[in-house]
């Protein structure tokens, strides 16, 4: 602009995602002077065709974001390399691999105004210098403080988070983070590898394979079948997107256990999950499996018909084995009532919820419990009209009787359909909770003004 030429290697070192990158310095048609604003169109292939699907979104300045961090449409499919910077999709819901017939969530932080800088630009307002690496024109949400080996001094800019979940120590709300990586090891497992794969790693590049080449050295050492690379392509959506379902925590969850599923070896058994022999499979098995969860054939009390996919160990290919059978029945299944005693006064209500986050646009209840005796677990169906409501998500209380630690999962949703759903929650091992308390807060969508009654 001085009539000078810089030296090119003061331009690699200096210039990488400069001002007028997002900001036009010529026009303030925007607010802020952002390049883009207002609302933007996301486009994805459709699985299993060359359709093209597209949705016009609400993002405000984020819009802007949205010009880059996005799926290029015709090459980010199954059988293709990602091209990493899809986090706008992931947000919204979609881009995917979506399986015949199944419903995909499309995740509450859609619905946040501005999207992206409210949470990646807050600033963290500290005083001391060494939050000043977080936030604002940074974008950065999470630093090690220079002790990469040290969690207990890392600083996260929760203050976007905080506005909806309230004070948090970091990202994992309910354990959701803990639960996705889980997740991604499995389907690691499950999925082809890269001929240039290193070892001992699971994560994007320690080498998942999305296509067969005889050549490259990137690509798989074999045909992959057409459910590997949907699964795949899953895993990668996921594992690139980088937050670990921070973005879209339902989203990355339903993407990842169809992936599982698709790929889990068939059990044997001719009513997967039905421990006790009703010829159903239900609450009562559920609570059955929670307890061997995480034994492996060298474990004390192991048993094998908890095993699903008989690999040695009862971990989430056989949960979501489980859950894919949760209220099917076989033969002439009889109900069958056990009564130990303990819980004849136990007591299930609805009540007002404590999640901050609930406005004009939400409707939240919470599921209280009294008079619970060595609780190990819960089954929980909530009647609600369809016409009034929409579900939205579930979660695991603050201060609920069944507690993070310990527990299989954040709170599981076995049934979602209008009208009905059905949670469960359940602590593995020999725990157990007794007392009276709050379980869990359940999230509606309104859709108009609500006056039935919650059951």
């Amino acid at each position: 602009m001085k009539g000078q030429t810089p030296a090119i290697k003061d331009i690699l070192e200096e210039v990488d995602i400069a001002c007028a990158i997002c900001h036009n310095p010529h026009s303030n048609a925007n607010s802020k002077q952002v390049r883009f604003e207002g609302e933007t169109t996301l486009s994805a292939t459709q699985p299993g065709s060359n359709t093209i699907a597209e949705t016009t979104v609400r993002m405000g300045v984020s819009a802007t974001c949205a010009r880059c961090h996005h799926l290029r449409t015709g090459s980010d499919r199954p059988g293709t390399r990602l091209h990493e910077s899809h986090q706008t999709e992931m947000i919204f819901g979609m881009g995917g691999y979506h399986y015949p017939n199944e419903t995909y969530p499309s995740g509450g932080h859609k619905h946040i105004d501005n999207v992206c800088v409210t949470c990646h630009m807050a600033n963290p307002a500290r005083t001391d210098s060494r939050w000043k690496k977080l936030g604002s024109h940074t974008w950065r949400m999470y630093d090690d403080n220079g002790t990469p080996s040290d969690p207990k001094d890392d600083l996260y800019n929760t203050v976007g988070c905080e506005q909806c979940h309230g004070p948090i120590a970091n990202f994992n709300v309910n354990g959701t983070q803990h639960e996705i990586e889980d997740m991604l090891k499995v389907l690691y497992d499950l999925v082809p590898k890269r001929k240039d794969a290193p070892a001992g790693g699971w994560k994007f590049p320690a080498g998942v394979a999305w296509a067969f080449s005889a050549t490259a050295s990137t690509s798989a050492t074999r045909e992959m079948t057409p459910a590997e690379v949907n699964a795949a392509y899953n895993y990668l959506f996921v594992e690139q997107d980088l937050s670990e379902g921070v973005h879209n925590g339902p989203y990355a969850r339903k993407l990842l256990a169809d992936a599982i599923k698709s790929l889990r070896p068939k059990p044997t058994a001719a009513l997967a999950g039905d421990f006790n022999g009703d010829n159903r499979v239900d609450f009562e098995d559920l609570f059955l499996f929670v307890a061997q969860f995480g034994k492996t054939a060298a474990s004390p009390g192991w048993d094998a018909r908890y095993d699903l996919s008989g690999n040695g160990a009862v971990g989430y290919v056989d949960w979501y084995m489980f859950l894919d059978n949760f209220g099917k029945t076989a033969g002439s299944a009889k109900p069958v009532y056990v009564d130990n005693g303990k819980n004849r006064k136990v007591g299930f209500d609805i009540g007002q919820t404590a999640l901050q986050s609930v406005d004009n646009q939400h409707f939240g209840v919470q599921v209280v419990v009294t008079n619970a005796a060595d609780l190990r677990g819960y089954g929980v169906t909530l009647a609600y009209n369809p016409e009034e409501l929409e579900f939205v998500r579930v979660l695991r209380s603050e201060g609920s009787l069944i507690k993070e630690e310990g527990t299989l999962a954040p709170v599981t949703v076995l049934a979602n359909e209008p009208g009905r759903l059905v949670i469960a929650d359940a602590v593995t091992g020999n725990r157990t909770a007794s007392g009276s308390g709050p379980l869990a807060e359940v999230v509606f969508q309104r859709k108009g003004v609500v006056l039935s009654p919650m059951i």
